[in-house]
């Protein structure tokens, strides 16, 4: 049985959804340790997240390609 790994090009089409996956981890982590006095940071942190996803979705923009075996679909529509 041979094992496919992705390529590492694909990767950088799913670079918005590993951002947001990343940030959000990240941001579940850092919460119990943050005081409440703090927790406005967690908003900033999470937004600033979201603009970095969508400028890295912005550099995908008339990309049409598809890529783990026709399980995900990188176009202007999606």
């Amino acid at each position: 049985m041979e094992i496919i790994l992705p390529q590492l090009p694909s990767l950088k089409l799913l670079m918005p959804e590993i951002i947001l996956t990343v940030l959000g981890c990240l941001i579940f982590i850092v919460d119990p340790f943050v005081s409440k006095e703090n927790k406005s940071f967690l908003g900033w942190l999470g937004l600033a997240g979201l603009l970095v996803a969508v400028i890295s979705n912005l550099g995908l923009w008339g990309t049409s390609e598809v890529i783990f075996s026709g399980m995900y679909a990188v176009d202007n529509f999606a």
